[in-house]
């Protein structure tokens, strides 16, 4: 368990497993932690405000993510009709249950989901998505996009999240926003954009070797512009 305090001050006793009690202080910007089954009692101070991080461990956790995906895209598939499919209760005693027409093409639908191809790809972008967001759910909105023209002068702000998926192809995830990148080109910009850095537009497309005007990069470049990934730094930057 971590708790990062935002203002004020933590004061946090800890009961050790061999009675010892310790106590522990903290101030805004400053991170306590303690192991999973620690027993403790908080005292916030000052007005104290904090940040609860818990970080799971267990694998069988993710079966929650799995569950969540796959009624996701069912749902998408078969729109709810009003119905619940169940079985007949009490079951018919002049014939064998067998088959129960909606159950049975629930279990089927879901079986052909999680056996497709598209779930490890939606379970890599649901994680990049996370990942880039420091797990905030739900994602800030993107905000309004902006032309971006060879002399626009650009800087890095976030580090964009790659996760591969496949060959020739990653997920690029920034501020909690995901989408797929394919082709060589897609890796040599990412190694332009390091946080902090600034460039032009034009410097960027000469590094990778891409025309200045390249519709392609033109709209990537837009695209992170708008997730908050990158920022103009000319004086136009654009707020919200």
């Amino acid at each position: 368990m971590l708790t990062w305090v935002l203002d004020g001050t933590l004061e946090a006793e800890l009961h050790e497993p061999d009675g010892e009690l310790r106590v522990l202080r903290a101030g805004a910007g400053e991170l306590l932690y303690w192991p999973g089954g620690t027993r403790w009692r908080e005292r916030h101070l000052d007005g104290c405000t904090t940040l609860r991080i818990s970080v799971p461990r267990a694998r069988r956790l993710a079966t929650g993510a799995v569950k969540d995906l796959l009624a996701e895209a069912l749902q998408s598939r078969h729109p709810y009709d009003g119905t619940v499919p169940c079985l007949p209760h009490p079951p018919p005693a002049d014939r064998p249950l067998g088959p129960a027409g909606p159950v049975a093409a629930v279990g089927e639908a879901v079986r052909l989901l999680a056996g497709g191809a598209e779930l490890p790809t939606a379970l890599r972008t649901r994680w990049a998505a996370w990942w880039s967001a420091a797990g905030l759910d739900p994602a800030p909105d993107p905000r309004a996009g902006v032309p971006v023209h060879p002399g626009q002068r650009l800087r890095v702000l976030r580090e964009v999240v790659r996760v591969p998926d496949g060959p020739g192809r990653r997920i690029w995830a920034v501020n909690g926003h995901a989408f797929p990148i394919g082709g060589a080109a897609g890796e040599r910009i990412a190694e332009q954009l390091r946080p902090g850095r600034e460039l032009t537009v034009a410097e960027l497309c000469r590094a990778v070797g891409a025309d200045e005007h390249n519709a392609a990069v033109l709209a990537l470049l837009r695209r992170l512009h708008t997730l908050r990934g990158i920022d103009l730094a000319d004086g136009g930057r654009t707020d919200g």
